[in-house]
């Protein structure tokens, strides 16, 4: 080796040694976020369909842990909801992020939503595309919905924390359009 290549691979080893040592060239650690949202409504999907025919997908409310959380890696397991033609009353299945199912509860559905389309947009592509909107406040709840009459797809809801009532704020599942400032949140 020459003298400037020698310095050169002295100063590339200096180099890598202080970013590993800063861990700036370690990868960040995954965050385990389970199997994504689609992919639980799906099991859940297959198995009302088994256990009740008549059944139609009516949203989904995320289980989160301690919130408000800031990341999709505080939801904790998820509730999926379905109504049952000609019956007042619905169902839920309580899910775990990894799409195993944990149990089923009565569940009364709410009037000013409807059956929700099919949807592939995963929760933390959800989450990112309101954060590049400014959005950046942690959230208390998330649920998918689809409004009737209001919404053409279904819609991320994130219920941000702000001053004083905490409000909805929504991403569309196709458009990726947002929809700040919709509702009043539960908490």
């Amino acid at each position: 080796m020459t003298p400037r290549t020698t310095a050169l691979a002295a100063a590339l080893a200096l180099v890598a040694s202080l970013l590993t040592a800063t861990g700036a060239a370690t990868a960040a650690p995954a965050r385990d976020i389970g199997v994504g949202l689609p992919a639980v409504v799906d099991a859940a999907k297959a198995k009302a369909g088994a256990e009740h025919p008549d059944a139609g997908f009516y949203g989904v409310a995320a289980e989160l842990d301690q919130p408000p959380v800031t990341e999709v890696d505080g939801i904790r397991g998820w509730r999926v909801h379905f109504t049952v033609h000609q019956q007042t009353n619905g169902f839920t299945y309580v899910y775990d992020v990894d799409g195993g199912y944990r149990r089923t509860e009565d569940w009364i559905p709410v009037g000013m939503y409807g059956l929700v389309d099919p949807f592939t947009m995963v929760e933390e592509k959800a989450l990112a595309v309101l954060r590049l909107n400014g959005f950046r406040q942690p959230f208390s709840e998330l649920v998918l919905v689809q409004r009737r009459e209001v919404d053409t797809e279904p819609v991320y809801f994130f219920c941000l924390e702000g001053e004083g009532q905490d409000r909805a704020t929504g991403v569309g599942t196709n458009t990726q359009n947002v929809y700040p400032d919709q509702f009043d949140c539960n908490t």
